[in-house]
């Protein structure tokens, strides 16, 4: 609590119809109290049920014996139209057991008049307007727990999907790819070219259900967060257009973070097109920058946020803003308040799925004709030091003599990776499953040499590494690389795939095959030669 909300005083709405019994509550609260306490006093339900209309209490004293209402109705009455509102009951009736009833229908505390005095009256205030917030935040725990279970099953039904999708687009694209290289009538040119510019816009789809998912790959460094605003800010004014004022406020010397960078400029840039959809007629776009603490409470409270020193990025707008309904399910993958075939519905989701990635939390405040503000907690790094970006690796997608052993259970995904590798110039040996892979492996021993196993991940019976395994019993010296419709981050946490093992994700073009093959079969080569040769 600031010191200027520990200085504002108390606000209570006393509901009365007797002058003395309202003195006295008032000159109670003007005691050693005097200034912590606000007292506005009404004499009928009507009255304060119009009062709270517009304004809101912290907590409200109510006479169960009223001029238009009486006995347990008074209550269930205010309590009905307003049952957020904090409630304590004060009477003189001789029969606590109404008082108690009230207290077991939501009261949060009863008083009965001449049996009270200044400091049981002020604790039973106070306990009331904490008992409320405990209640309230119980309530946020629970919603922020089913949305976390919701958007979990969501997300492992989204990576589920995109596995199935990118088998079909490295057939799709590859094809097309493979298509344009071929000679060809341009009409028949501009067609194929259709087709890949359509896979391609497809796989940024599938790329950004992975990323709600938690399943893209990441290239995570640690970094200030300020320089990233600041670098991708003339990008997010001309999204926004002229009409939208750009505002920002980031604090100095803010801690270090570990985001990676094109992915934190798709957060940026996902947020600024949410809020130009918010401001057709314009308005203010803003970005703040602040260091925060999280405590344990919220940590508790929350449960997918940890506790300790975080950045606290906040972008918000003074939009149209977003009701209840809307909140609720904004992070919620082709969820979309747009017309339709006016926006995919993923560019919320793929913000949330990209913080929680990184290991931070998200928030979002927003009311009607009020505009909208998401709160982005990111975690302090353990090692505040800077790191550079890598550079990129320069691999050409040259070809080879080398034999290759190909393992793909999907027909029309091994066909074009045979036909990408032997138009590069390697051999290559197919099989359709695990069981055939070894087979080949075997009677292939007799004939030749087996440089590399490409092999996918994900298979029935047996899995491309149990494959991997049995098949360096035979040829020990082969090299492996696997593939699949499944991202890195994903075969990693379930624990098919080892962090030094080499990897390809789907989808990707013959080109992208051919230079990673030629990658691992040079690793491969320089791991063999002698090392006086090297």
């Amino acid at each position: 609590m600031t010191a200027e909300e520990a200085a504002k005083p108390v606000e209570v709405l006393y509901v009365e119809d007797n002058p003395a019994d309202a003195e006295a509550v008032r000159q109670m609260l003007r005691g050693e109290d005097h200034g912590r306490f606000a007292l506005r006093c009404v004499q009928r339900l009507e009255e304060a049920i119009e009062l709270l209309q517009g304004k809101t209490f912290e907590v409200v004293l109510l006479d169960l014996s009223l001029p238009d209402s009486n006995g347990l109705e008074a209550f269930t009455t205010l309590h009905d139209r307003h049952p957020s509102q904090p409630i304590v009951i004060l009477t003189g009736l001789d029969d606590e057991s109404l008082s108690f009833a009230a207290f077991r229908q939501g009261a949060q505390d009863y008083l009965v008049k001449g049996e009270f005095d200044r400091r049981l009256l002020t604790t039973v205030l106070r306990y009331a307007i904490a008992r409320k917030q405990i209640e309230r935040e119980r309530r946020e725990s629970e919603e922020a727990l089913r949305n976390f279970q919701k958007f979990e099953a969501i997300g492992r039904l989204a990576g589920g999907v995109a596995h199935d999708f990118n088998n079909l687009l490295t057939v799709i694209n590859g094809r097309a790819e493979l298509a344009l290289d071929a000679p060809t009538l341009e009409d028949e040119r501009h067609s194929v070219q259709e087709i890949l510019d359509a896979g391609r816009r497809a796989a940024t789809l599938v790329h950004q259900l992975l990323a709600f998912s938690r399943q893209q790959v990441l290239a995570p460094r640690s970094v200030d967060l300020n320089s990233l605003i600041l670098d991708v800010l003339p990008l997010v004014r001309v999204l926004l257009g002229e009409d939208i004022e750009v505002r920002t406020e980031l604090a100095p010397s803010l801690g270090v973070v570990k985001v990676d960078p094109a992915q934190f400029e798709q957060i940026l840039m996902n947020l600024a097109a949410n809020s130009r959809d918010a401001m057709p007629d314009g308005g203010v776009f803003t970005v703040r920058t602040v260091d925060a603490h999280v405590d344990e409470v919220r940590a508790r409270l929350y449960k997918s946020v940890t506790a300790g020193p975080h950045v606290r990025m906040m972008v918000g707008d003074t939009g149209s803003g977003m009701d209840e309904a809307t909140r609720a399910r904004i992070f919620e993958p082709f969820f979309s308040t747009k017309k339709f075939g006016e926006g995919t519905g993923l560019g919320l989701a793929t913000v949330y799925g990209i913080v929680k990635q990184s290991g931070g939390h998200i928030w979002v405040e927003s009311e009607p004709g009020r505009g909208a503000r998401f709160d982005i907690y990111l975690p302090h790094v353990a090692s505040p030091r800077l790191e550079a970006p890598a550079a990129p690796s320069a691999v050409a997608a040259a070809g080879g003599k080398e034999t290759v052993l190909l393992v793909e259970d999907e027909p029309s995904a091994r066909s074009l990776f045979k036909a990408v590798l032997e138009r590069y110039g390697y051999t290559v040996l197919e099989a359709e499953n695990g069981e055939t892979a070894l087979e080949r492996a075997e009677a292939h021993r007799a004939s030749g040499t087996l440089d590399l196993l490409v092999t996918d991940l994900v298979m029935p019976r047996l899995s491309g590494r149990q494959v991997a395994e049995r098949v360096r019993d035979l040829w020990p010296g082969v090299a492996v690389l696997y593939v699949s419709g499944y991202s890195r981050e994903a075969v990693l946490q379930d624990g098919r795939l080892d962090p030094d093992s080499q990897f390809l994700g789907k989808p990707f073009g013959p080109e992208d095959l051919a230079r990673k093959v030629r990658k691992v079969l040079e690793s491969r080569h320089e791991r063999a030669r002698p090392a006086a040769s090297r």
